[in-house]
């Protein structure tokens, strides 16, 4: 809400008022509020920078983007230059059986002499990003892609500059994530039977 409340008086960042500028050459719907218009420009960029970072892994680095969206880009290009990373598998959809989830990661690597689980945001980070890394690495290793020796958000920023911040959720806490999920779905499906009944009767 606060998020909310100060996109609503205007108290906007230059960026955020770039990417509201940027909003309707972006596809956005704009007859919605405010912050909803810059939740999907964000996103627009989100999905423009994903896909120039998979072209990379191609050898293919075009100019097709908004021009709203050039500092991520040039995140993405420093990230090849220092890096070099090899791709092993890209845009993967894996899945657990035991745990009945399937998923879908960027791109797994291959970097010196390490496999890295590479998921990219150009937004916030928060710990859902953490512990969804965590799951789509379960998954990959029971399904048969491989496990990776190392689990990275690589977060890029509109000033050109990038971090890799290493996984800090576990196997459990994605696990445990997962059965209390579950347990609202079913509290949820309980709760919308008794309004029905105190609303029949």
């Amino acid at each position: 809400m606060r998020y909310v409340l100060r996109v609503e008086a205007d108290d906007l960042k230059p960026y955020e008022r770039e990417l509201l500028a940027a909003a309707p050459g972006l596809g956005v719907k704009m007859d919605q509020p405010t912050y909803l218009v810059l939740r999907d420009a964000k996103g627009a960029v989100g999905t423009a920078v994903h896909k120039i970072f998979e072209e990379g892994f191609r050898g293919v680095f075009t100019a097709d983007y908004p021009s709203v969206a050039e500092g991520h880009v040039r995140a993405v290009h420093l990230f090849f230059f220092e890096h070099r990373p090899k791709p092993l598998e890209l845009e993967q959809v894996v899945y657990s059986k035991r745990h009945r989830f399937a998923g879908r990661f960027d791109a797994r690597v291959k970097v010196g002499g390490g496999v890295f689980l590479l998921d990219l945001k150009t937004g916030y980070v928060g710990r859902s990003a953490h512990v969804q890394m965590v799951g789509y690495d379960l998954a990959a290793e029971e399904c048969g892609v491989g496990a990776s020796d190392k689990l990275f958000i690589l977060q890029t920023r509109e000033n050109g500059t990038y971090t890799l911040w290493p996984c800090r959720s576990t196997r459990a806490d994605f696990l445990l994530a997962l059965g209390l999920y579950r347990a609202g779905l079913a509290t949820d499906k309980a709760t919308r039977a008794d309004y029905k009944q105190l609303v029949a009767a």
